[in-house]
């Protein structure tokens, strides 16, 4: 009895760790979005360079935009960055 549980063990292991290709393997492809920058800033500052291997995204700037005002990254969780850089302030 001691033998067929452990065989059992053994052959459930070796299931989980077979490494088979499924074919309905998705790739991520991103989808670039262009930066609009403020005119502003445009006057005054260089353009920023955006690496071809980190492309902006819709994703990076929804990402971006939650960690924006996510207080958690905070040294004691109650102010985001959005505390002191108010958006509404921005000159768009």
């Amino acid at each position: 009895m001691k033998h067929w549980f452990i065989y059992m063990l053994l052959f459930t292991f070796i299931l989980a760790c077979s490494k088979e290709d499924s074919p309905d393997t998705e790739v991520y492809e991103p989808t670039p979005v262009a930066l609009d920058i403020p005119v502003l800033f445009q006057q005054t500052i260089l353009s920023p360079i955006i690496p071809n291997n980190n492309p902006q995204t819709p994703e990076g700037v929804a990402l971006g935009k939650k960690l924006f005002f996510d207080p958690i990254l905070s040294d004691d969780e109650t102010m985001s960055c959005a505390s002191c850089h108010k958006p509404r302030k921005c000159l768009y």
